[in-house]
Order: C-alpha cells, then structure tokens, then sequence
C-alpha cells in the first residue's frame, strides 16, 4: 500500500508554526535567510490542508504517478490550492495568473518527468529521486510562477 500523509499530523504541527510564527520569523531574519513575506496564517494553513487534501485523496483513488503525463493536471491542482485553497471565486479572479502557471508548467514539466521515469526505471533510491525532483522544482527556471516550496 502506498504511503498517505497523516493529515492530522500535519495540521497540528502547522498550528504549531502559527502559534509561533513571529519568533520563526525572526529567526530567519537573524540567520540572514530573510523574513517572509507572507506571514503563516490561518489562511495559509487551510490552503496547504486543501492540497494535502488533494494529495491524500490522489493517493488513494489513483494508480498513475504525479509525474505521468496524466498526473500533470493534479500536480496543477495542488499548487492552485496552495494559492487559492478551494475558493473558485479566487480563482476565476485570478484566471490569467493561472493560465500563466499551466503554461510555463507544461514547458517545465517534461524535462522533471522525464528524469523520473529514466531514475524509477534505474531502480534508483526513493529518498534520492524525491530530493533531487525537489531541487529541480525550485531551482531556476522554477517548475511554477510562485509556490514552488509550498507546492
């Protein structure tokens, strides 16, 4: 059986980072990591719920890979509800931001995917595909417009 986040879990130790947020934040701006600009919230929580939602519901009623072709449009979803969380209204308000982050995904994506499947076919180790797919996520050119370490 495939791995599935506890979702309780996460909620609670993203409560915990709400609870503590200013002293985090602080201690990034100490180390010189710099303060973030978008303060952890309530808000942001219930979105990073809905796309953990998302995942564990992929997980279960899915037996293709986010990595496939046919996985692009719910890797897509999950970082629409890191942004929006569910609020369609969000979304239709920020239609263009979205058309914007399916296009260069669609440009960013094949060269991810096709490293995947050559490494999952190697047999290679999990750990080491997982955080090498990540750097390539978040390093230049980003896989998204924004929400590249949220998604």
């Amino acid at each position: 059986m495939a791995y599935r986040p506890d979702l309780q879990e996460i909620e609670k130790a993203y409560q915990e980072v709400i609870l503590h947020w200013c002293e985090i934040d602080d201690q990034l701006d100490d180390l010189k990591i710099g303060r973030k600009d978008t303060p952890f919230d309530q808000r942001l929580m219930d979105n990073m719920m809905y796309a953990w939602e998302y995942i564990d519901s992929f997980i279960k009623e899915n037996e293709y890979s986010l990595f496939s072709k046919e996985g692009g449009p719910n890797m897509l979803e999950i970082n629409h509800r890191v942004h929006y969380g569910q609020d369609y209204t969000l979304r239709e308000e920020y239609l263009k931001a979205i058309d914007a982050t399916t296009e260069k995904f669609s440009r960013q994506i094949v060269p991810i995917r096709k490293y995947y499947k050559r490494k999952t076919a190697l047999q290679t180790s999990v750990s080491k595909i997982a955080s090498e797919v990540y750097i390539a996520i978040l390093g230049q050119p980003q896989l998204f417009i924004e929400g590249n370490h949220r998604t």
